[in-house]
């Protein structure tokens, strides 16, 4: 009985580590390389060299990283490459034969400067190319690069990658894509990322959020240095129990508000000063005017000749003009002042 009873302790003992899903490693995307045909005046060498290359290149770079998977080549890949070409209903047929996921095949041909390679990926029983690329290798030291692209193309969007250097106030929290990144300083850059465009967000209580996009590139860094801004006074968010025995907006005491700047109020003075000046001289002339009619009518002359008041009338004039203009001017800047100076910088 005792022996029956340990047993079954046993059993139950194991079931739930039985009944524990396992956790599956993501899934990936088996591709196969077919070797690539040659075209125009493009030799079979040189085919067979430039497909060597992509897969050198899809070793290196996405298989390397997790991203896909390349099948072994195959005996049939040659015969396969030639009957399918590009056709994407043939090569998503040998796809779905290989067990792969995505199929890419292509050819060479000469171009204009350079050897121009265009290949088309396929997905399993597909019908249709996913993806159609061309790249021109012109046998300079940029070719890598080139094909590191046109690989990581065929492979998926995803496979193109970059990375954000990101600095800024510390302190400052970082969220990328609606995901939190961490507290600036970040220890390196944000990596890596997908080729596109990201919602950059980097808050600070008491600053503006700075929110930008940011375009990131296959195989290059972005640099980014987010500045921000304090928050004025009208746009500071209110802390509960700041304005516990105050009168509402963050005084305490129920202080009046304070008086305009000085700069304001100086800048404010003169304007207005001027304006009056403004109209003393304008009065001036206007009563100088009718004197000159006046005189006119007595002496019964179309055009008087009282010259010395007739040329004081018109400096009076030119005078009034111009300290119409100085004081409306000075008063823009005062109202300019007053309203660009932030709140917490008046006295």
């Amino acid at each position: 009985m005792s022996a029956a009873l340990l047993a079954l302790a046993v059993v139950v003992a194991a079931m739930p580590a039985a009944s524990a899903p396992a956790s599956a490693p993501p899934s990936v995307p088996a591709v196969v390389l077919l070797p690539l045909g040659p075209d125009g005046t493009t030799s079979v060498k040189q085919a067979r060299g430039v497909a060597a290359q992509l897969r050198d290149a899809l070793d290196a770079g996405p298989v390397a990283e997790g991203l896909c998977t390349l099948l072994s080549s195959s005996k049939d890949d040659d015969q396969q490459a030639e009957r399918c070409r590009r056709d994407a209903t043939c090569l998503g047929e040998v796809a779905a034969l290989r067990g792969a996921d995505v199929i890419v095949a292509g050819v060479i041909a000469p171009g204009a400067d350079g050897l121009l390679v265009s290949v088309v990926a396929v997905a399993a029983s597909g019908k249709e190319a996913l993806r159609r690329l061309e790249v021109t290798l012109r046998g300079d030291a940029a070719d890598q690069r080139r094909i590191d692209r046109l690989v990581r193309s065929a492979v998926g969007p995803h496979a193109l990658r970059g990375t954000l250097a990101l600095t800024g106030d510390e302190g400052a929290t970082v969220t990328l894509d609606g995901v939190p990144r961490g507290t600036l300083p970040l220890p390196g850059p944000l990596a890596p990322l997908v080729e596109g465009e990201h919602d950059l967000l980097v808050e600070k209580p008491g600053f503006e959020p700075y929110r930008r996009p940011v375009t990131i590139a296959h195989a290059e860094t972005a640099q980014v240095k987010a500045t921000l801004l304090p928050l004025t006074s009208g746009d500071r968010a209110r802390v509960p129990g700041s304005d516990i025995g105050g009168d509402g907006d963050g005084r305490r005491g129920g202080a009046a508000p304070d008086g305009p700047p000085l700069d304001v109020v100086v800048v404010g003075g003169v304007g207005a000063g001027l304006v009056a000046l403004g109209v003393i001289a304008g009065t001036w002339s206007l009563l100088d005017a009718l004197a000159v009619e006046e005189r006119a009518e007595q002496q019964q002359l179309m055009f008087p000749r009282d010259s010395g008041l007739l040329a004081r009338g018109q400096i009076l004039a030119w005078t009034a003009d111009g300290l119409y203009l100085a004081g409306l001017g000075a008063l823009g800047v005062a109202g300019a002042l007053a309203y660009f100076t932030p709140a917490e910088q008046q006295p």
